[in-house]
């Protein structure tokens, strides 16, 4: 017999309770309108940003980051912007954001600042696997792979006895799987879903919405691979699991379509950590 699912509430009641703790600050909708403006220009655009001081520094400090390339040679906003490009400024804003609303959250199970530093290192693989894959938008799986596992930080402060037992039951089994068997969703639904209701682009909302089950993704298969493998290598450093653990838990089509090999599942775990050091200190130094 099937084991029924032991909670009761629904991925969008969880959301909800969510939106009434994390908001988007009003700086994103601003460049988001400026974006979406054909007539703007860049220095609308770093107006926008300069507006929230926190941000403009921010942004400042990764445009002089060695993760791009030019230390000490960005000095304004608008050469920052010219750097990026509008996608990346909007994405890059988009993860601050985020960082930032989610200041509120607290649970037992999990340190903020140890989530995002686990979020950071998916994303810096993410980046580097879809760099492998050729695929050009790097920087957005980048964000992607940062933002994937949002919804666990949601879990695990509204049902933390039900997250409590799946941990400890976890092991070398599925977590999400197990997500799904004990309280009908996994996180990933919940991500989605609180995604999809700040109307951000679907780009990044459909690898993050599929990717703990990559073999079913109807759309964008390559990118909810690597989002897979990312937050999978992310997980398995965390547990201090081996490579020689990971790799029979993996799944067959994610494992496929990447083309990964076992030496490039190694060197890309090289690769996230070197990435994560370098930008970490630029986008989680104010996280909690």
């Amino acid at each position: 017999m099937t084991q029924e699912p032991e909670n009761s509430v629904t991925p969008s009641e969880l959301v909800a309770r969510a939106r009434e703790l994390a908001t988007l600050p009003d700086v994103y909708f601003r460049t988001k309108t400026i974006l979406e403006d054909p007539t703007s220009s860049h220095e609308d655009l770093a107006d926008a940003i300069a507006s929230d001081p926190a941000l403009a520094g921010r942004l400042l400090r990764m445009a002089n980051s060695a993760f791009y390339g030019r230390p000490g040679s960005i000095a304004t906003i608008t050469r920052a912007v010219g750097l990026f490009g509008t996608q990346q400024v909007h994405d890059l804003v988009l993860a601050t954001a985020i960082i930032d609303s989610f200041k509120g959250f607290s649970s037992s199970l999990v340190h903020p600042r140890e989530f995002w530093r686990s979020s950071l290192y998916a994303a810096s693989a993410a980046k580097s696997l879809a760099e492998k894959c050729d695929i050009l938008d790097s920087e957005r799986l980048f964000v992607a792979g940062l933002l994937a596992q949002v919804g666990l930080l949601i879990l695990y402060q509204e049902l933390p006895s039900q997250m409590r037992e799946i941990l400890d039951a976890a092991g070398n089994q599925d977590f999400a799987a197990q997500q799904r068997k004990r309280i009908g969703f996994d996180y990933a639904r919940i991500s989605a879903e609180l995604f999809e209701s700040w109307q951000l682009p679907a780009e990044l909302v459909s690898p993050i919405s599929g990717h703990t089950q990559p073999s079913a993704a109807a759309e964008n298969q390559l990118e909810t691979a690597i989002i897979y493998i990312a937050t999978q290598l992310a997980r398995a450093k965390d547990q201090g699991k081996t490579l020689e653990n990971l790799i029979p838990l993996l799944d067959d089509g994610a494992w496929r379509i990447t083309g990964l090999s076992v030496e490039g599942l190694e060197q890309l775990g090289n690769d996230a950590r070197v990435l994560t050091e370098e930008i970490a200190p630029v986008l989680l130094y104010q996280a909690a």
